[in-house]
């Protein structure tokens, strides 16, 4: 079955958005906005011919239940069709454990049985937006127009990313979202040519897209990113050191910290360690950590040629340290991702 052609002499329908899908046959007049979303959302599946598990089996229509749609947990949030702004219930986002996945806008007209499946947003891309919304009770409010890809965007999604390479991130009530101190270095400076006092005593350099030709050695910064700092790590009797030019190293290597994309706070941050010559291996026992917030990621080196992690953008301060074995580890000068104060 098709969606039905949106007929633009009528004036009823002129603000129809493109995509928008007519529920046939129609729902009963008690039917909420989320049954309507939910059969708009079935019938753009058999439009397609995919058949996906799709969930729960037991009252989907529960506003308080997530729809599992092959395997990964999805928030289904409605608004009525021409509404600039949706409400995002962030009950599900106090904790990783029960936070979804996906987060799908669905905008209703009840009256006229149409449905727009606006778009989706990733757990990243919404923990990254969070900051930015404006907080009601234990809702937030978002534009609508944040929303990307319509239903093309979600049933790609669904179909090709395994449930593991879409975390489930965890949204802090405002009360525990702690301002950056005021040493955090802006990582927006680098942007502007700009490198912390701290960053270069201990040997930074910035990156930019530029050098990455002079020296093949270095990491390569994320695309669209404008500029990067570059730390250099010696390895001598088992310790590590922040590297100094002409220091003899057992074991040298590189981190490279830079935004992930051309806006920091909305992009998130790329921490990579790889060693100083390629297609050797980083000595095994290191621990790359990452704190941001009240959230801890970390991973070890065995066998690894590189050691990355990704965060989401956001107003949290980031920390980043690195050990090697069982030695106290080095610590970096906490950050933020968060722009310049207009004076």
């Amino acid at each position: 079955m098709n969606p039905s052609h949106i007929d633009d002499t009528d004036p009823l329908l002129i603000a129809i958005p493109e995509g928008a899908i007519r529920v046939d046959p129609p729902l009963p007049a008690l039917a909420s906005d989320r049954e309507w979303a939910l059969a708009a959302l079935r019938q753009a599946m058999d439009d397609r011919s995919l058949d996906l598990p799709f969930g729960p089996s037991l009252d989907p229509a529960d506003p308080d239940r997530l729809l599992a749609i092959n395997h990964l947990a999805v928030q289904l949030v409605c608004a009525p069709l021409l509404a600039e702004q949706v409400a995002v219930p962030l009950a599900f986002w106090r904790s990783a454990a029960t936070a979804p996945q996906l987060l799908l806008l669905a905008s209703v007209d009840e009256e006229l049985g149409w449905v727009h499946l606006a778009g989706t947003l990733t757990a990243a891309e919404f923990v990254a937006l969070a900051p930015g919304g404006q907080a009601r009770g234990e809702e937030l409010l978002l534009p609508v127009s944040a929303f990307p890809g319509g239903i093309s965007r979600l049933l790609l999604l669904v179909r090709l990313m395994r449930p593991e390479a879409l975390p489930r991130l965890a949204f802090p009530p405002e009360h525990a979202i702690q301002p950056p101190s005021e040493r955090a270095v802006a990582v927006w400076d680098w942007l502007g040519g700009q490198l912390d006092a701290g960053l270069a005593a201990l040997g930074g350099v910035l990156l930019q897209p530029a050098a990455v030709a002079v020296r093949s050695s270095w990491p390569q910064l994320p695309a669209g990113s404008g500029a990067g700092l570059l730390l250099s790590l010696d390895l001598r009797a088992g310790e590590l050191h922040f590297g100094q030019a002409g220091t003899p190293s057992v074991e040298r290597m590189f981190l490279m910290v830079a935004p992930a994309g051309p806006w920091p706070e909305r992009d998130g941050l790329l921490v990579v360690l790889q060693p100083d010559a390629s297609g050797q291996c980083l000595p095994d026992g290191l621990c790359l950590q990452v704190r941001q917030g009240s959230t801890r990621r970390q991973c070890l080196s065995q066998d690894s040629l590189i050691l990355e992690l990704r965060l989401p953008g956001g107003a949290e301060e980031i920390a980043i340290s690195i050990s090697a074995a069982n030695q106290p580890p080095l610590h970096l000068p906490s950050f933020t991702l968060l722009p310049p104060r207009q004076p």
